[in-house]
């Protein structure tokens, strides 16, 4: 994993909290709806496409996530569905029991991204 560093950002109240750590363990915590989806979510997909560890255990507890976010948190799963250095990938797709949206959109990428595993678990905000 030379070369390859942690990332985190501190969430606002329109993006999210992420921690992303080289042993594969990842965070994305709090809103998605930034102004420019695309850029805040830049560092993100670079550093999915270059991480080298076989198993990626990511949490995602997401509150609300706008449409140019759901965009690109597909691409975000998708350049780790296609990374070829990893060899097991698990998503906790944490929602609200009230969210039906949200756990369809959980359902949606799962359906969409061969190697992922996704398992729902519901939160109480």
């Amino acid at each position: 994993m030379e070369g390859l560093e942690k990332l985190e950002i501190k969430g606002t109240p329109s993006t999210p909290q992420v921690i992303f750590e080289t042993n594969g363990n990842m965070v994305l915590k709090g809103r998605i709806i930034p102004e420019n989806a695309s850029q805040m979510f830049k560092p993100m997909i670079e550093w999915a496409g270059e991480v080298t560890c076989k198993s990626i255990l990511f949490t995602i507890d997401l509150e609300y996530v706008n449409t140019g976010g759901t965009n690109q948190l597909y691409i975000l799963l998708k350049t780790l569905d296609d990374n070829p250095s990893i060899e097991d990938i698990s998503i906790i797709w944490n929602y609200d029991e009230d969210d039906e949206d949200h756990l369809e959109a959980g359902r949606f990428f799962e359906d969409r991204l061969a190697r992922i595993k996704f398992s729902y678990s519901i939160v109480s905000n």
